[in-house]
């Protein structure tokens, strides 16, 4: 078994709240901060992106419990239009790189179980 955390187009690190980060999104970076925001009303950029990173970090806490793999693809993925079509779905580039993280831990699983 493999955990992965979430990836998306926005890094959920970054303060949007900072004019600076804000203005150094891409179009569709920008776009998609305000989709987000409509699809959950209700709830701050802040708020949806703290449970972001808690979930992975719970993610990650489960997989070193269970002793199952782990591959952080909401860091290994970079935060960048050619990776993603909208805030959550890979393009070709994202799928592939996603892949290619996973393949890595199922080796790495399979030549641990010889």
């Amino acid at each position: 078994m493999i955990l992965s955390s979430f990836a998306t187009l926005n890094n959920p690190k970054l303060d949007y709240s900072d004019p600076e980060v804000f203005k150094q999104l891409s179009q569709l970076q920008k776009g998609e901060l305000y989709a987000l925001m409509h699809f959950t009303p209700g709830l701050t950029v802040k708020a949806i992106f703290e449970g972001i990173n808690s979930y992975n970090e719970i993610l990650r806490k489960i997989a070193i419990q269970e002793k199952t793999g782990w591959v952080d693809n909401a860091s290994l993925i970079p935060h960048e239009n050619k990776y993603f079509v909208d805030r959550v779905h890979f393009s070709r580039e994202g799928a592939a790189r996603m892949a290619n993280n996973l393949f890595q831990e199922v080796w790495k699983q399979l030549q641990q179980s010889q």
